[in-house]
């Protein structure tokens, strides 16, 4: 499975990549939401964990443009406190959310079932 993650730390992208290589997902990184757009339609992941704040393009609209071409479940990354921009991206297509600092557990929960999904349907 094919997963893009995007957010502009890069730091937060290497923990991502890092925790998702070692159960053999497939990673794809992009460091704004513009790239992750371009990236999306050239790669079709599977999921994209996309942060929300971020330079040149926010999430919420990096979401928005990719859903209008490809039906890719979208987990959304925030940081506590930011519950206002969570239930917006809820409302706008978003599939889950995951808090930052993420609970690998948690991420690796709902990447699985999306995984599972993608399987069923294959």
């Amino acid at each position: 499975m094919k997963i893009l993650i995007c957010d502009d730390s890069m730091y937060i992208r290497n923990k991502l990549s890092s925790f998702l290589k070692d159960y053999g997902f497939t990673i794809i990184e992009a460091e704004n939401g513009k790239r992750a757009v371009e990236l999306s339609l050239k790669h079709t992941p599977d999921v994209i964990i996309m942060d929300i704040i971020m330079p040149e393009m926010d999430g919420i609209t990096a979401m928005q443009e990719i859903k209008k071409t490809l039906s890719i479940p979208t987990i959304v990354l925030s940081n506590i406190g930011q519950q206002t921009q969570i239930i917006e991206a809820l409302q706008k297509g978003a599939d889950e959310y995951i808090v930052k600092p993420f609970d690998p557990g948690k991420l690796l929960a709902v990447v699985e079932k999306y995984n599972l999904k993608k399987q069923i349907n294959d």
